[in-house]
């Protein structure tokens, strides 16, 4: 069956997982113009929470960390195929514009127990000498 006009989805499940009610309402718009747009039997599914819910288990990774703890810095929402590196460059990114154009008070990395409270990220291979 596609998916319902009348489909609501479990709100509770999202904000178990981390989500805001605004970042879980974008979310469910992508869901259902991507379902509503998709065609062929993919597009059928017999359990539409369950789609939901897995969902929003992909969308990024951002509700919750490995050991299940809620997350304590915000990270901006993500396409749900994200891959965890290509979501962490895309913060390295945005913390480098952040302090190159003087707005360091949206630092990804402030609350990150992992980064130490400052900016990290990982540097390819090359000349790095100054230039």
């Amino acid at each position: 069956m596609r998916l319902p006009e009348d489909f609501e989805p479990d709100w509770g499940f999202a904000a178990g997982l981390g989500f805001g009610r605004a970042e879980a309402g974008v979310e469910f718009d992508k869901f259902r113009d991507y379902w509503r747009a998709k065609s062929g039997r993919d597009a059928t599914k017999l359990d539409w929470a369950a789609a939901w819910r897995n969902w929003m288990r992909n969308a990024g990774g951002r509700g919750l960390r490995g050991g299940g703890q809620a997350r304590r810095g915000h990270h901006p929402q993500a396409p749900p195929h994200e891959t965890a590196f290509a979501r962490h460059q895309r913060e390295c990114r945005q913390t480098i514009e952040n302090q190159l154009n003087g707005n360091e008070n949206n630092d990804l990395f402030r609350d990150d127990d992992f980064a130490g409270g400052g900016p990290a990220f990982d540097l390819g291979p090359g000349d790095y000498r100054a230039h």
